[in-house]
């Protein structure tokens, strides 16, 4: 069990601590790919291999508050959302979504989406979660690829695409063009 504050966590560590897979752990619970994490190209490769063979998989779980006004169905879930995520070596993943009494509410991703939607969490978004890998690739890369993570970032097409629904547009400033 890692206890993390509210607000924003540093991981922090000598090599080989676990950082990258407290962090991996996370993101995939919540719903991010084996590739977001670049530690595995798909979920059951994630799955410890001297682990033998009695083990068919592995769980992980996320406990989230969900407090105030902009709360996830707080009627149903009350001040806390726990997220568990089965992965099995057959391939067989799933969600349930617990309320703070840990009965089970859900098991559908729709749901684990609309609850990341109200809560505004992004384990896509690399400035929300930002892994080893994706901070070596921002010091090293050209200043156009810099702004281009600066759009995932602040979610500008997401915006734009919002946008084109509502029937608007966003007119995004790029400099001297």
């Amino acid at each position: 069990t890692v206890k993390l504050c509210q607000n924003v966590n540093f991981i922090h560590g000598q090599n080989g601590s676990g950082k990258s897979a407290v962090l991996a752990a996370i993101q995939i619970c919540l719903g991010a790919g084996a590739k977001r994490t670049h530690r595995a190209r798909n979920l059951k490769e994630l799955i410890r291999k001297d682990a033998g063979s009695g083990c068919a998989g592995a769980k992980v779980r996320v406990t989230l508050l969900n407090r105030g006004d902009d709360g996830y169905k707080r009627d149903e879930y009350g001040d806390l959302i726990t997220v568990e995520r089965s992965i099995s070596r057959s391939g067989y993943n799933g969600y349930k979504l617990f309320s703070a009494r840990m009965k089970e509410i859900s098991r559908s991703k729709k749901d684990l989406d609309a609850m990341q939607d109200q809560l505004n969490i992004e384990v896509e978004n690399p400035v929300a979660v930002l892994d080893q890998e994706e901070a070596k690739k921002f010091l090293t890369v050209k200043l156009e690829d810099k702004y281009n993570l600066f759009r995932k970032a602040m979610e500008l097409e997401r915006l734009n695409q919002v946008g084109r629904y509502e029937g608007t547009r966003l007119r995004i400033y790029e400099g001297d063009n």
